[in-house]
């Protein structure tokens, strides 16, 4: 049994480390460090497990907060999720998954790559979300617009969304 108390699912670049450190840490001004380019995302986050692989097999029962960004199947076939809160990321159309696509890159790599998502990759991202959806009863779908530009989702993180999304804007 997987009991934690945040699950999150999102695409790389769409700001689920930082949202993971909201969730954490309450408000952006009391996350321990900034690191430069990654603004928050990578900040060092006590209890997660990361379940797009094995790696954390040996945490992932003891851990408050379990992250990926693909599930591997080994844990959706062989462990019931009871989160306290469950949220995945979505993206609705192209424009914004290149956007938040160039975002991992610059924070990965210092720059844009020159491949363009296509609309396989995004109905890929569809099919995981669809898949955790079946298996997490209590999983909610927010679209990455309605939380980092109209901020229309955690309404009492909204400065710290504000911050967090202008510095990306600015990359």
């Amino acid at each position: 049994m997987i009991d934690c108390k945040l699950f999150l699912l999102w695409y790389p670049g769409s700001g689920g480390n930082f949202l993971q450190s909201l969730f954490t840490w309450g408000d952006i001004k009391n996350v321990p460090c900034e690191i430069h380019n990654n603004l928050y995302d990578s900040t060092p986050l006590p209890s997660v497990a990361q379940i797009d692989n094995m790696n954390d097999i040996h945490i992932v029962e003891s851990s408050d907060l379990i992250s990926c960004h693909s599930p591997n199947d080994f844990y959706l076939d062989n462990y019931e999720f009871k989160c306290k809160e469950a949220w995945a990321i979505t993206i609705s159309d192209l424009e914004t998954l290149q956007y938040v696509t160039d975002i991992k890159d610059i924070k990965s790599y210092g720059g844009k790559s020159k491949k363009k998502v296509k609309q396989r990759h995004l109905d890929n991202y569809n099919e995981v979300v669809e898949k955790v959806s079946k298996k997490i009863d209590n999983l909610l779908l927010f679209d990455y617009n309605d939380i980092f530009v109209k901020r229309t989702i955690f309404k009492g993180w909204k400065e710290s969304i504000k911050q967090y999304h202008e510095k990306n804007l600015r990359l």
